[in-house]
């Protein structure tokens, strides 16, 4: 069991680590860098989309002041979490799942002696074997947790936008309804 509280000590360094990146008030820092990702990726559709139009009428990237600025913010709120947000813990994090095995050597240097003194050491080696391959899985199990915890947040971000969406108020019928006389569109006060 000790050995297995070593390993598990890392694990929840580790947790504690990744709670500190994405919870608390770094949940709202988080929010706004997904929400910049958000507008990227609108902006950069939407850029593509009017390709034909910069070409035709020789415009530049800069003639897309939204697309300018989603690129911009993206940029800011990137750079701000990876360096002020996320640095140290996931140092933290890191270090901790890819360095269980370091807590588990010297739980095993101390319980070595007391093994072989009880005639247990075929015992003592197998329980090290095991979580020496335990402490080596950690790292994957708690990447993997991660992973899920950003497509769960990413999956409430989208339900908020469905529900945006949904609460929208209904058009009311009109009381006389028009029909339109033709088929002409007339385009008024319309400026490119």
């Amino acid at each position: 069991w000790r050995m297995g509280a070593a390993c598990l000590l890392a694990a929840v360094i580790s947790i504690i680590a990744m709670f500190s990146m994405m919870g608390g008030k770094n949940a709202k820092i988080l929010a706004e860098y997904q929400a910049a990702l958000d507008r990227i990726s609108k902006a950069g559709t939407e850029y593509v989309r009017g390709i034909p139009v910069v070409k035709i009428f020789q415009q530049t990237v800069y003639s897309f002041k939204a697309f300018q600025q989603a690129i911009e913010d993206y940029s800011n709120k990137s750079e701000y979490y990876q360096a002020k947000v996320c640095r140290v813990p996931q140092s933290i994090n890191l270090a901790f799942t890819e360095g269980a095995f370091v807590f588990l050597v010297p739980a095993a240097l101390f319980l070595a002696p007391g093994a072989l003194a009880g005639d247990d050491f075929a015992g003592f080696v197998t329980n090290f074997a095991f979580y020496a391959v335990f402490s080596a899985i950690i790292s994957t199990a708690l990447a993997k947790i991660m992973f899920a915890a950003s497509g769960i947040m990413l999956a409430g971000t989208a339900l908020g936008r469905i529900d945006q969406v949904m609460g929208a108020p209904e058009l009311n019928v009109p009381a006389h309804p028009k029909t339109p006389q033709n088929s002409r569109v007339e385009f008024e006060d319309v400026s490119f």
